[in-house]
């Protein structure tokens, strides 16, 4: 604008909406930025939605990532999502409260996004795969590593190894831990990466 101002260009989906072909049914939690073209909303509707720019100018509903309501494992996640990141322009990952983060991978010959791995479990109680409680946060270090930070109290470094699969590399911190010198004794909301060697993480304590 002329002005400088910022001014409302336009609105994804619609408020209070109910209808699933135009947008989220519930709130939305988390925004990611894939390119210039291209957004990812996270909500509470257990979905994530890509919303693209066409040549127009206007963003439209792209796909949807999971199902509304959803309960089943093999489509998406079973709980509220509560963050979205981009690991690349094809590799999108989302965090629930159903414990667990989704590898979303944009597949070459269909141009479609799909579920390639779950981190983690749905509701699960093994500290040794995962976090036992919802993911609230995450961030990317590279395009091999995420850190997501947990209800549990603590960060997971995720690493992506030689043939392509993400694995549990290292817990930060102690499962609903009460020492401060452990690490965090309330919730995890907030991680960011300094650089290649340090991750900062911000917690309810």
């Amino acid at each position: 604008d002329a002005t400088g101002e910022w001014q409302l260009q336009q609105r994804l989906g619609a408020v209070d909406n109910v209808n699933q072909a135009i947008g989220h049914t519930s709130m939305i939690f988390d925004i990611a930025v894939v390119d210039g073209d291209t957004i990812v909303t996270g909500s509470w509707d257990r979905t994530a939605i890509v919303w693209h720019r066409g040549a127009a100018g206007e963003c439209r509903l792209q796909e949807r990532l999971g199902a509304v309501d959803n309960q089943d494992q093999a489509a998406g996640h079973t709980d509220v999502i509560s963050a979205v990141a981009v690991v690349d322009a094809d590799t999108i990952v989302t965090g629930s409260r159903d414990r667990t983060a989704i590898i979303w991978h944009k597949d070459d010959a269909t141009g479609e996004w799909q579920l390639q791995q779950r981190l983690g479990a749905v509701d699960n109680v093994n500290q040794a795969i995962g976090h036992i409680s919802g993911i609230n946060t995450f961030t990317v270090v590279d395009g091999d590593t995420i850190v997501t930070g947990s209800e549990d109290r603590t960060a997971i470094v995720w690493h992506k190894d030689a043939e392509g699969v993400w694995q549990f590399q290292q817990r930060l911190g102690a499962v609903r831990n009460q020492n401060p010198s452990a690490g965090h004794t309330a919730p995890i909301f907030a991680v960011a990466v300094v650089d290649g060697d340090t991750i900062v993480t911000g917690s309810d304590d």
